[in-house]
């Protein structure tokens, strides 16, 4: 089954990422993984079409998915689908480039619009969201734990705040630059060929 999330809320993605009934989850694994193309190709679009509050509630969506997938929101709670890392540096259905390439594109470029920015609580948030704890059994990594799936719940109001400073301006303009790669129907034959070949090795599992 294909996933395409964006533009849906945090609520909506976080229950649209457990399980339905018993451990049964609302899509498939590899529906899952489908959903970083479409978040490329929508992020991309709405960029490029300057539709501003879209954007804004796609960055949003995807923030809290790839924190689902990767394990860092709620970690220890097993009614979310997580992701491991032979899924992440596998070609999905809709196309040869790994989930992870496109995850790492999207951070890349939303880490650089929340340094444009440059405001302090948005900073922290980011940070804490992308911090791993270890063993959450232990009291210590437990509380950082508890410290990032706050941040993980403030982000949006956080974000949302600061990007309407400028009418999300800068927000809409790094995006529209990063240029993300998208769904696969917009590329020609030798582009595909060149996008296969580079993440054949890149991400190929011991």
């Amino acid at each position: 089954m294909f996933a395409y999330l964006p533009p849906a809320t945090e609520e909506v993605v976080n229950d649209t990422c457990k399980a339905t009934t018993g451990s049964k989850k609302f899509l498939t694994l590899e529906g899952y993984a489908n959903a970083f193309p479409g978040f490329s190709q929508y992020l991309r679009s709405v960029s490029e079409n300057n539709l501003r509050s879209k954007l804004r509630e796609g960055i949003i969506s995807f923030v809290r998915f790839e924190g689902i997938m990767n394990n860092r929101f709620k970690k220890g709670d097993d009614s979310y689908q997580r992701m491991k890392r032979a899924t992440l540096n596998s070609p999905t259905i809709v196309t040869d480039t790994p989930p992870q390439a496109f995850i790492d594109e999207l951070q890349a470029a939303i880490g650089k619009v929340i340094t444009a920015y440059n405001d302090t609580e948005l900073n922290d948030a980011w940070k804490l969201i992308n911090t791993e704890t270890g063993n959450i059994a232990e009291r210590a990594e437990r509380e950082k734990q508890d410290n990032i799936n706050y941040a993980f719940e403030r982000f949006s109001k956080i974000f949302t705040k600061v990007v309407k400073q400028d009418n999300g301006e800068k927000m809409t303009g790094i995006i529209a630059a990063a240029n993300f790669e998208g769904m696969p129907f917009g590329q020609n034959e030798a582009e595909k060929a060149k996008r296969k070949a580079q993440y054949a090795d890149l991400f190929s599992l011991d």
